[in-house]
């Protein structure tokens, strides 16, 4: 299924951020929501290190979960 989504960073000090990542859709046939919350800090211009605190929601009576989860480089 695919999901739409919602991304939001924050830069809250110097070399450190929060992002907000939400992506989610719902269908008749079924539902699936993804929230991560992550903590980020740039560790140099070119490199940052990224904490991920992930919550999956599948409302589908099955216990099939896929999930991917890709590296998307941000830039401050």
């Amino acid at each position: 299924m695919p999901v739409l989504p919602f991304v939001g960073q924050w830069r809250f000090a110097t070399g450190w951020y929060g992002l907000l990542d939400i992506r989610g859709l719902a269908a008749p046939q079924a539902r699936a929501i993804d929230v991560a919350l992550k903590l980020g800090y740039d560790v140099t211009p070119n490199i940052s290190s990224l904490m991920r605190l992930p919550h999956l929601y599948n409302g589908v009576d099955n216990d099939v979960y896929t999930f991917h989860d890709s590296t998307r480089p941000y830039s401050g």
